[in-house]
């Protein structure tokens, strides 16, 4: 049942915009998970790391640590964007 839910969410990225469940299916088979993170928890992503996240629903910030110390906000994401694994999409 996970495996469905995961694939459900994965259908409403903007990626994947346009494919039925049954073609991720076929395509990803088990190497999607489904992590669900409550408000103001803290994910951190490596920059280049070898997984790609999206965010099904709700917002999203992508934050830094300046050279003083301080977080800074670089960018709000939305539901349906694909962040962190950037050689997955050959940037």
């Amino acid at each position: 049942m996970a495996a469905v839910s995961t694939i459900w969410h994965l259908a409403r990225l903007d990626l994947f915009a346009g494919m039925e469940e049954a073609e991720l299916v076929r395509a990803l088979g088990s190497n999607a998970e489904l992590l669900k993170v409550g408000k103001r928890r803290t994910v951190e992503v490596e920059e280049r790391g070898e997984m790609a996240w999206g965010l099904s629903e709700g917002l999203a910030k992508v934050c830094r640590t300046s050279r003083s110390g301080r977080r800074v906000v670089d960018t709000l994401l939305r539901a349906g964007h694909i962040f962190g694994g950037m050689e997955v999409s050959g940037a």
